[in-house]
């Protein structure tokens, strides 16, 4: 099993450069521009995946990641990125996979905030407290539920809302760790 990357995540180290001399500049936006152009092709792909387009962006990928500009933080960049093909391709093989862990980090997003405001918990059943409201909220969020009446239903035990377990298995949908 390989374990796809996130083609997002290879961008950002490239749009951390921030080269000064505008040759360099240059070279940068050129490269970006093909990047994401690659990563739009990719995502057509995942639309209507063929034999020949999947050999035609295996060929592309190589091409793209061979490019060595006279910017050398940008060639080592390109470079590494070159060496995580496999894990960036996994999509090929799988369009059903998606290209980007966004949403993923997006959840954890909500905690580390909440983190950050709250100064973390003062007890082990105050954090499994914060962690369950967290997930619930979450979970509510993604599958288009009221948060506040889902929980005010299941604390007044009217139960009159599906359970977030049966909305989850209706929509075959397996929520984000």
């Amino acid at each position: 099993v390989t374990t796809a990357l996130c083609g997002v995540h290879a961008g950002r180290h490239l749009k951390k450069l921030n080269p000064v001399l505008e040759t360099y500049q240059k070279s940068l936006k050129d490269f970006l521009l093909q990047f994401w152009m690659y990563y739009d092709w990719l995502l057509g792909y995942q639309e209507h995946p063929t034999v020949e387009d999947k050999e035609r962006l295996i060929k592309d990928f190589d091409a793209i990641f061979s490019i060595t500009t006279n910017y050398d933080l940008l060639d080592d960049r390109i470079a590494k990125i070159k060496t995580l093909k496999d894990k960036l391709l996994v999509v090929l093989d799988n369009p059903d996979l998606p290209l980007h862990n966004n949403g993923a980090e997006l959840a954890a997003r909500r905690q580390v905030r909440y983190r950050d405001i709250s100064f973390q918990t003062r007890s082990e059943e105050g954090r499994n407290a914060k962690n369950i409201a967290l997930s619930i909220y979450q979970t509510c969020k993604k599958l288009g539920v009221d948060a506040t009446q889902y929980i005010l239903d299941r604390l007044t035990n009217k139960m009159e809302m599906l359970s977030l377990a049966h909305l989850i298995r209706q929509r075959n949908y397996t929520p984000a760790l």
